[in-house]
């Protein structure tokens, strides 16, 4: 009986390709059971849609040893799993499996307790071939270029892994770093237009003192509302529900996610750039009355200052 395998294919000038017996070397992905699988242009458009949302790219797999595997004695490459690719490569595996149609092949067929990732170079009957001219060059690390999806004798379609982009990484990283180094200065809960009571640890305002004058005048101010506290309080649910859609849509793509689960991304995305203008706004319209109070100050002292010029003048 063929049976459907995800498996990955070493690049072509690889030294496995001049030892191994098999017609493609490759490490095993995932063992899917019978080829006749109904669903397998279903299995075929989900491997795809991973490859190309990078949630694999090329790699290459430490080799651990050289040894036997199996009943049949297999010859075969162990890799290490303590290489960096390894958990790459697991986590590419827990994706697929994530596909229904995937997940209930993978279960339909007996599968070994632990994933042990290897290459195959030959068996008893098949022997593993020879260098020639007494090449002795031995297996340290295997670079893998391709994904393909079989059905029985190494029949089926095969997906080229795109190239790891560096530079995001890197730039991703210094993003990362200088966020480690914000920090805060100042009095906490400072804002603009407040200063800190000498007397108390509380913050007040200089319309608090022009308003507390006014009252000991007998002067009637406007009522304003004042709140305290607020911080220090938990992620609401909708907001953590929200963050779980938008991380599914991050790094499973769009086709992940329901009608109903895009149009929550969206309208919370919405309401948190509205809301985040209504804070904002408080502080640009001090900024604002800042600014225009002093440019009226400046004007009035222009003046006064020209004033008295001409009086100066005129008097002399």
């Amino acid at each position: 009986m063929s049976s459907l395998v995800i498996a990955a294919i070493p690049r072509e000038d690889d030294l496995v390709w001049k030892i191994s017996s098999e017609k493609k070397p490759h490490m095993t992905i995932l063992f899917l059971g019978d080829a006749n699988n109904p669903h397998r242009a279903q299995i075929a458009g989900y491997l795809a849609h991973c490859i190309n949302m990078q949630v694999i790219t090329r790699f290459g797999m430490s080799v651990d040893r050289r040894g036997e595997l199996g009943a049949d004695k297999a010859d075969v490459l162990f890799f290490e799993k303590d290489n960096w690719s390894f958990p790459r490569v697991e986590e590419f595996r827990d994706m697929l499996l994530k596909d229904p149609n995937i997940k209930t092949a993978y279960d339909s067929v007996e599968q070994f307790d632990e994933w042990s990732p290897h290459l195959t170079l030959g068996y008893p009957e098949t022997p593993a071939k020879k260098l020639d001219n007494g090449d002795d060059r031995q297996f340290y690390y295997v670079d893998f270029d391709r994904v393909a999806l079989w059905e029985g004798d190494y029949e089926g379609v095969e997906f080229i892994l795109k190239r790891e982009v560096y530079m995001d990484i890197a730039m991703s990283d210094q993003a990362r770093t200088g966020l480690d180094f914000l920090e805060h200065f100042g009095v906490r809960g400072m804002r603009w237009g407040y200063r800190k009571d000498e007397s108390g640890p509380s913050l007040v305002t200089t319309q608090t003192h022009t308003r507390a004058r006014a009252n000991i005048a007998g002067t009637k101010t406007k009522t304003k509302v004042k709140a305290k506290g607020g911080e220090g309080h938990a992620a609401h649910p909708d907001a953590i529900a929200a963050a779980t859609k938008k991380q599914k849509l991050k790094k499973s793509g769009v086709a992940a996610l329901s009608d109903q689960e895009l149009r929550d991304v969206i309208s919370r995305a919405q309401l948190e750039s509205q809301a985040q203008s209504v804070v904002q706004g408080k502080g640009s319209k001090f900024v604002k009355k800042h600014f225009e109070s002093t440019r009226d100050q400046q004007t009035q002292a222009f003046i006064s200052e020209v004033a008295g010029k001409q009086r100066r003048k005129v008097t002399a």
